[in-house]
């Protein structure tokens, strides 16, 4: 799995930007539409189903593609899934834009990060070769 997730993470989605969003817009809508299947078991939850589809969107595609996700999960959450008056459902959709915003931005970092290392290899390497220096210097004389 986590073999998996580095080759989805460092992978280059050089994609035109419509596709990129095409796509990500086609992914909050499998989650809309598996939360409207879903409705008698999920009733408390509106947004839960969004959140794996804002991940995947930020994850295959970058940090934009993250928060068009949000936006659309939050759009369609507030229009059909949120029960009661609009000023109810205020404070738990502000919530969800920015958990949808901290993990588009969480997962962009962490891209940026392993595309620093050429190969998952030297990711090993690199942190075997630490953790000997660390014990190098902590260790008694």
């Amino acid at each position: 799995m986590e073999a998996f997730l580095q080759s989805l993470m460092t992978a280059r989605s050089d994609f035109p930007i419509w596709v990129r969003y095409t796509l990500t817009l086609g992914l909050v809508g499998i989650a809309f539409i598996a939360r409207v299947m879903l409705d008698d078991q999920l009733r408390s939850y509106p947004v839960l189903l969004f959140i794996p589809a804002i991940f995947l969107s930020a994850v295959l595609f970058n940090r934009g593609s993250g928060i068009v996700a949000t936006a659309a999960g939050a759009a369609l959450a507030a229009a059909y899934l949120m029960p009661g008056p609009p000023s109810s459902a205020a404070i738990p959709l502000i919530l969800f834009i920015l958990t949808g915003i901290c993990i588009a931005a969480v997962t962009e970092l962490l891209r940026s990060t392993l595309r620093k290392f050429p190969k998952p290899t030297s990711i090993r390497k690199f942190c075997c070769r630490s953790s000997r220096i660390e014990r190098a210097t902590t260790s008694p004389p």
